[in-house]
């Protein structure tokens, strides 16, 4: 099944006042963190790369709609 929509974002505990909360296209989908090193899926979404490897070990679907990805290739996204 697909993953549950994220939560709204508010800002992190800790995270000192003042500072911005990220744009949601920064934030990894399944781990809701600031992408550092993001990639693109088969579908045209975007992941943490450590996060989507996880979720590929044992899926073939996307997490985000659960339809069956055409590949598993990754490709790392330089605009995120």
């Amino acid at each position: 099944p697909p993953l549950p929509p994220p939560p709204t974002r508010t800002p992190r505990a800790g995270c000192p006042s003042g500072f911005p909360v990220p744009p949601a296209f920064m934030i990894c989908p399944i781990t809701q963190d600031l992408m550092h090193n993001p990639v693109v899926t088969a579908d045209g979404q975007t992941y943490e790369r450590a996060a989507i490897e996880e979720w590929l070990r044992n899926h073939d679907t996307s997490p985000l709609t659960g339809e069956r990805l055409d590949h598993t290739t990754l490709t790392t996204n330089m605009m995120a």
